[in-house]
């Protein structure tokens, strides 16, 4: 799984409602906001699945 990813996006409330799509199933919801970013932990809590 991924550590940290950066990506710029020119709607980052779209980008962030993407995400937050694809990454359930994978157990991740959007648990960071601040200004244009955002960042996703799983059900347990953690970051990253590594």
């Amino acid at each position: 799984m991924l550590e940290h990813v950066s990506l710029r996006c020119s709607d980052s409330r779209a980008s962030r409602k993407f995400y937050e799509r694809v990454l359930k199933p994978l157990g991740y919801v959007c648990d960071m906001k601040y200004g244009d970013s955002f960042g996703f932990k799983d059900d347990a809590g953690r970051r990253d699945r590594g």
